[in-house]
């Protein structure tokens, strides 16, 4: 009898241990990340809480069933870094007109996502007591807005009986200006004699023949310019064909180069005339497109 009497108090102490209360803590997984624009032109960005990479994202602990609000603290103008790699007496500068222009970017209309109701409430799941949280909005950048990452601290704020939890996070973008290419000169070929045979005429990156072109974009941007496998330069009916371009000056033989710290680049272009056997004589000419991307 009286192993039974123990027996019974035992297994109601297993009972009474068995509630559990959760700790409330919030736990960030990314910062809200708007695409880079380039800011030429009135823009608005828009990032979805669904966007995955680009939505920031959390997720609340706390007693299984729990009702929660969650709301967003802070957005307008955010602060503006310029990206950096002049030496320190430019970046100083740099940094120091951002901050005094008025960029006229901002952050904006925080949308909410995951197991969220649009409206920002929701409820953590009945097992865990788990929330996922995901936060969208959009960014505002005007025409000319500077070149630059800028950032806006914010607070994610959730809510609840006896709940009152924040955690920090970024709100970002880059924004960027377009290119510019300036083409000073073509590539000119030495006069060349009318042979029996064909022949191949070079005119290297590095020759005075070579053509010149400039671009002109964001300090320290890495920039790849291409040109067409081939191309034709004619003389009436008559055809020379090119190939073989090869860039210099600021540009590697592959066409990759790197802007300078006042966002400035200079390059050359070589190329070689494939100039058949009893070529009619006269001036060939002929124009192909020079392609400039931001990498």
């Amino acid at each position: 009898m009286m192993n039974s009497i123990k027996l019974l108090k035992f297994l109601l102490i297993l009972v009474l241990s068995s509630t559990i209360s959760y700790s409330q803590t919030i736990t960030k997984d990314s910062d809200l990340t708007f695409p880079g624009v380039i800011s030429d032109s009135n823009t608005i960005i828009v990032v979805t809480p669904s966007m995955n990479g680009f939505a920031a994202e959390f997720e609340f602990q706390s007693d299984p069933s729990t009702a929660v609000t969650v709301t967003v603290e802070g957005g307008g103008v955010p602060t503006c870094e310029i990206i950096t790699g002049g030496g320190w007496l430019s970046d100083w500068f740099s940094n120091l007109m951002c901050e005094w222009n008025n960029t006229g970017i901002t952050f904006r209309d925080f949308t909410f996502g995951g197991d969220l109701n649009t409206n920002g409430t929701g409820t953590t799941d009945s097992i865990l007591g788990r929330l996922n949280i995901k936060i969208g909005g959009t960014a505002d950048i005007p025409g000319g807005a500077l070149s630059g990452e800028f950032q806006d601290n914010l607070t994610l704020r959730v809510t609840g009986s006896g709940i009152n939890e924040t955690i920090s996070f970024l709100a970002r973008i880059i924004s960027s200006s377009n290119l510019s290419i300036t083409i000073a000169k073509g590539i000119e070929f030495p006069i060349t004699e009318q042979l029996p045979s064909s022949q191949n005429i070079v005119v290297s990156a590095s020759d005075p023949g070579a053509a010149v072109f400039h671009v002109i974009g964001d300090p320290y941007d890495s920039i790849t310019a291409s040109l067409p496998s081939s191309a034709s330069i004619t003389n009436g009916s008559n055809v020379i064909t090119l190939n073989t371009f090869l860039f210099g000056g600021g540009f590697n033989t592959s066409g990759n180069g790197t802007l300078d710290n006042e966002g400035n680049i200079t390059g050359y272009i070589g190329a070689t005339a494939n100039v058949p056997a009893n070529p009619s004589a006269g001036t060939y000419t002929g124009t192909i497109t020079l392609t400039v991307v931001r990498n």
